[in-house]
């Protein structure tokens, strides 16, 4: 019979301790793809070094059962306070069974683990559920029985069944509870003589990216990511990058530019736009553009008579980071969206309220649900004129898991345009919804181009299918003559090609201008200098010769004095990219996971434009 708390507690830490293991191990078999390439030893190697925030997040588990330990040595033994303790470790393991197996479908996705921005989505749980495939369901389902009765019967063998805490004298219960609070106090720690607790990168080892996301513990990291949001949403916490005068400096030579001599592409001042804003769509799904042969024809065919820009970086990960970046001019960041913020969005400019003073109207159309963190809300506040999404939808049938397809609300868009006020231009942006899961549209070819992920592929044909039936119903109308149609993505997408998600080749992103208006000289030309997707915002402005000064952030493409540059973001990286350099730096561990540049000259400028902008980025931020 155990009668020292000492021995319970480091019971509760082997358990633990092995359920991370087991939840480790279930995370690369899922992802065994993405280690192939990895060698044995340091698959290995993973489990050995997460040890230590494997431990932390053990102690922060074990705090409440080894005070309660203390109060069974004193006064309880075998009575109501174990019974607690076994409801209470039960719970936790469903918890983390669930976040875990639940991380295994998102990682598919998002390709980083669970992060507080889940809370963002949670506050839709119906467009959650709307947006899985039946797949996803029964595979998260399964892993989750397998790691919760798996914890249960490792519960059942080590503690169930072997731990016994007893009544005993109080100076040995004392003593005991004592060592083992310092027990708890040093795992948590990361260590008796660290100078500074734990933190991620303590576990990070491997060059392989794929390794360290393994050796991270999920819980723990979902946890510390919760409270850094809340620390950083009052704070810069890139302030220390730089000295401020330093940042101001370095950002202000990225952004004043000294000459304006745009190249106008228009005919006109004040053409009609359509922004098709394109879901996940990814480079790799155009082939014109370095991308599968035969997904999206109809793309392909009116890339021959347009503006194309072939380097185009996406700043965003997600759709609500895409259209605050197009629509706004404003870069992603991690850890937060703009867009989801109500007490700042009120003060972020864009594109239609600059449109609005010249006259134009406003739309804006998506077959899923606009109150996806707060989009809608930004929609009302920014001024558009008409919003649809699948409310204004119902009578039309074929409603998809997340919402109407676009054969829908393009239908819809073509009737509302000819109610459109005829004595105004307009600007319409189209949400595309189908290359985002569950990929439940009509399904028009089955592409096989790789072991998986070839549902995106099958949906970006409908998608452009789609975008080619709209284009040749317009045709027919009065206002075709003087449109100019926009096509851009929200953000990229992982495709059969699995490139790592701040690789140079995942983040690129079509952007096209097609139409009548463009110039002829400028029609079938492809423009291979390096863009980011927020530069639309200032670039269109500018086409139709509107002040963009609010849009410090984007930059006129089309002015040849413009620099060459693009930021990044993602959930745990932020990245630079420009002619000579494509870095990617990780903020959580302050470390370079990717430099492509050996010149050190060329290496440092690259670190400086980086941490200028983010630090310029972050305050722009605080101070809305």
């Amino acid at each position: 019979m155990f009668q020292s708390n000492i021995v319970f507690t480091l019971q509760l830490f082997l358990f633990w301790v092995l359920f991370f293991g087991l939840c480790r191990s279930i995370f690369i078999l899922h992802n065994w793809d993405a280690f192939e390439t990895v060698p044995n030893d340091e698959i290995f190697k993973s489990f050995w070094k997460a040890l230590p925030l494997d431990a932390s997040a053990s102690g922060y588990l074990i705090i409440i059962p080894t005070v309660l330990g203390l109060f069974m040595n004193l006064f309880d033994g075998e009575g109501t306070i174990k019974k607690f303790l076994l409801f209470y470790h039960l719970f936790l393991i469903g918890l983390i069974s669930l976040m875990c197996s639940a991380e295994l479908s998102l990682f598919d996705e998002w390709q980083s683990r669970l992060s507080y921005r889940v809370l963002d989505y949670l506050a839709n749980p119906g467009l959650i559920i709307d947006s899985l495939s039946s797949g996803i369901i029964i595979t998260t389902s399964l892993y989750f029985c397998l790691l919760y009765f798996s914890g249960r019967w490792i519960f059942h063998q080590l503690i169930k069944r072997k731990a016994r805490i007893s009544k005993i004298t109080w100076p040995w219960a004392l003593s005991s509870f004592l060592v083992a609070g310092f027990i708890i106090a040093s795992a948590m720690r990361g260590g008796l003589l660290r100078a500074i607790p734990i933190s991620q990168s303590d576990v990070y080892f491997s060059q392989n990216a794929i390794v360290n996301t393994a050796t991270i513990n999920g819980p723990w990291g979902f946890f510390q990511s919760i409270e850094n949001n809340a620390q950083t949403s009052s704070r810069n916490r890139f302030s220390h990058y730089l000295k401020p005068e330093e940042a101001n400096e370095i950002f202000h030579s990225l952004v004043d530019i000294p000459k304006d001599t745009t190249i106008y592409l228009f005919q006109q001042d004040r053409p009609n736009i359509v922004f098709f804003l394109l879901e996940s769509f990814t480079s790799d799904l155009i082939e014109p553009l370095g991308g599968f042969p035969e997904v999206s024809p109809n793309l392909n065919e009116i890339i021959k008579e347009s503006y194309t820009f072939s380097n185009c970086i996406t700043s965003a990960s997600r759709t609500d980071q895409g259209i605050s970046a197009t629509q706004s001019g404003y870069p992603a960041q991690p850890m937060t969206s703009i867009i989801g913020q109500l007490s700042k969005h009120k003060n972020l400019p864009s594109i239609t309220q600059e449109l609005k003073k010249e006259n134009y109207f406003s739309a804006f159309y998506y077959g899923g649900q606009l109150s996806y963190v707060n989009i809608k809300a930004w929609l009302y506040t920014s001024g558009w004129d008409h919003i649809v999404d699948q409310a204004n939808l119902k009578e039309y049938p074929n409603k998809g898991g997340l919402g109407y397809h676009e054969e829908v609300y393009f239908q819809k868009f073509l009737e509302d345009v000819d109610q459109y006020p005829k004595d105004q231009p307009f600007y319409t942006v189209l949400l595309s919804i189908s290359t985002h899961q569950p990929y439940d549209q009509k399904s028009l070819r089955n592409f096989q181009y790789g072991k998986d992920r070839n549902q995106i592929l099958d949906a970006a044909h409908y998608t452009d299918h789609q975008i080619g039936k709209l284009l040749e119903a317009a045709r027919e109308k009065d206002w075709y003559d003087n449109t100019i149609f926009v096509f851009l993505a929200d953000h990229s997408g992982i495709t059969p090609r699995h490139w790592p998600l701040d690789s140079y080749q995942h983040r690129l992103i079509p952007w096209i201008f097609y139409g009548e208006p463009l110039k002829r000289e400028f029609r079938g030309k492809m423009n291979e200098q390096l863009v980011s997707q927020v530069d639309v915002t200032q670039t269109l402005l500018k086409q139709l010769k509107i002040d963009s000064d609010r849009y410090p952030f984007s930059k006129n493409v089309m002015n040849p004095y413009s620099p060459k540059y693009a930021y990044f973001s993602s959930q745990e990286h932020i990245g630079w990219a420009c002619p000579e350099d494509y870095l990617v730096y990780d903020f959580r561990t302050n470390r370079i996971t990717y430099q492509k540049t050996t010149q050190d000259s060329i290496a440092s400028r690259s670190q400086k434009y980086l941490k200028s902008y983010i630090i310029k980025l972050k305050d722009d931020y605080l101070n809305r």
